[in-house]
């Protein structure tokens, strides 16, 4: 069954851009080829319209990577209150099933700076569902939350939650990427005393010295912690 979505897309498909996207989302076949700074135009045009009763009828038969990305930057864009937003995102995440689909939406979602204390109260919800909703709790942490109120239960939670999915570890790597970028010697410690998968560990101090936000001393004693 074709949706609305899918018909606003279809206009914008590229073929070449279709096998590139591919190769970035590996085992996503269900992609159409749209960039997605011409997702996100659609998406500003669909908010203005507030029209996602019949949008959300038709969740599940998305089909397409880009119908998911489409809706949810439209919802994050939207004029709609904030617990409407968040009831359409958290009915959305479910049926995510590659890392682009969350990411953009962590990006999109630029209304959570005027809602933080919501946010991270509902944040929990997210800890234990799906790869990707567990990627999306990791990822709005580190996009909304890396702050100082907020640090040292977020490290908890790296500790504390998230299964050993690649995409789950991925995220954990480049959140304490960034918590060593602004919060070093907290973050640090917190390398050389936690209970986290080895290969976590090894990514996030990769990706750290890969950064030049971290300085040559810096990256010599994180060398120092793998």
């Amino acid at each position: 069954m074709k949706t609305i979505l899918y018909e606003m897309l279809k206009p914008y498909v590229e073929v070449e851009y279709q096998q590139f996207s591919k190769k970035l989302n590996p085992g996503q076949t269900k992609v159409l080829g749209v960039r997605i700074p011409q997702i996100k135009l659609l998406a500003k045009k669909l908010a203005q319209q507030n029209n996602f009763a019949q949008m959300h009828s038709q969740i599940e038969n998305f089909c397409y990577m880009e119908e998911k990305i489409l809706y949810g930057c439209a919802v994050a864009y939207s004029l709609l209150p904030f617990t409407q937003k968040q009831t359409l995102i958290k009915k959305l995440l479910p049926t995510c099933t590659c890392w682009a689909e969350t990411d953009t939406l962590v990006s999109a979602c630029s209304f959570y700076k005027q809602h933080l204390q919501e946010v991270w109260q509902e944040l929990p919800y997210f800890s234990h569902g799906t790869e990707f909703e567990q990627r999306w709790f990791l990822l709005v942490q580190m996009k909304y939350f890396l702050q100082e109120p907020y640090i040292t239960q977020i490290l908890k939670n790296v500790e504390m939650y998230g299964e050993n999915l690649y995409y789950v570890n991925m995220a954990k790597a480049w959140l304490l990427c960034e918590a060593l970028i602004h919060f070093y010697n907290q973050t640090k410690l917190f390398l050389q005393t936690a209970h986290i998968d080895a290969w976590v560990k090894r990514k996030a101090v990769q990706k750290a010295c890969e950064s030049y936000r971290i300085t040559n001393e810096q990256k010599r004693e994180l060398k120092g912690l793998i």
